[in-house]
């Protein structure tokens, strides 16, 4: 009975032994895991701020270095640089912008017999001189250019208001030319004062520099944006 009683208790023992053994076991296994998992998650926060830190710090070091390198060389950018950024490194010699052509290069030029004037005009249009009146046609229109002596030199107004008596004079206005020009000279325009009324001495009126001559212009049929072609190239020759 006493041996039997020994048998069961040291099977007794052995059990809680045992139980002991698997509780302990399993906390231990159940604490290394945790450690574990705590371990991988400082890896992993170490790992990241590992990538992130050297990043900023980097950057950090080159903004440094090119504002260093700027400021040891200064504000001026070099021709090669300025020459890429504006886009002038890659022009040709074909990139040039082509010149104006003129178109008046190959017309003819007339000049009075007196030397007072002359002018251009296109090869189709053609001029006919008659003492101080010329006539100049372009594809069947007609228009004519008189010339004046301005013996007393006086300002455009003026002479045209001496000039022409009060009935040649009536019923006209003479004020600034808006659409036709003579040259580079003083050009007006006599137009009657309204669409009922007639103006005898009507046309565009234009006084060399020095005052000397006075030309009249009558457009006629000629309209003022062919006229215009060829008096551009109108100038007096005795200035």
């Amino acid at each position: 009975m006493t041996r039997n009683k020994s048998i069961f208790l040291v099977g007794i023992f052995f059990l809680i032994v045992i139980i002991f053994g698997a509780v302990f076991w399993q906390m231990f296994n159940r604490n290394n895991d945790e450690a574990f998992d705590k371990i991988k998650k400082e890896a992993k926060v170490g790992l990241t701020g590992a990538q992130v830190v050297p990043s900023a710090q980097q950057n950090s070091t080159a903004a440094d270095a090119l504002a260093g390198a700027t400021s040891e060389a200064g504000t001026e950018t070099p021709k090669d640089t300025q020459a890429s950024v504006s886009g002038d490194a890659t022009k040709t010699p074909e990139d040039k912008p082509e010149e104006s052509k003129d178109e008046t290069a190959d017309w003819e030029v007339y000049a009075d017999e007196k030397k007072k004037f002359e002018f251009k005009y296109p090869p189709n249009a053609s001029v006919t001189p008659s003492g101080d009146l010329i006539r100049i046609s372009q594809e069947r229109k007609i228009w004519k250019m008189r010339l004046f002596f301005n013996k007393d030199k006086s300002d455009l107004a003026t002479w045209y208001n001496e000039e022409f008596s009060d009935k040649e004079r009536k019923n006209c206005t003479l004020s600034e030319s808006a659409t036709l020009k003579v040259g580079s000279y003083e050009t007006k325009y006599a137009n009657p004062n309204s669409g009922d009324s007639e103006c005898t001495k009507a046309g565009y009126f234009s006084v060399s520099s020095d005052k000397k001559y006075v030309i009249r212009l009558e457009l006629g049929s000629e309209t003022v944006e062919n006229a215009n072609k060829i008096l551009k190239t109108f100038k007096f020759l005795t200035e």
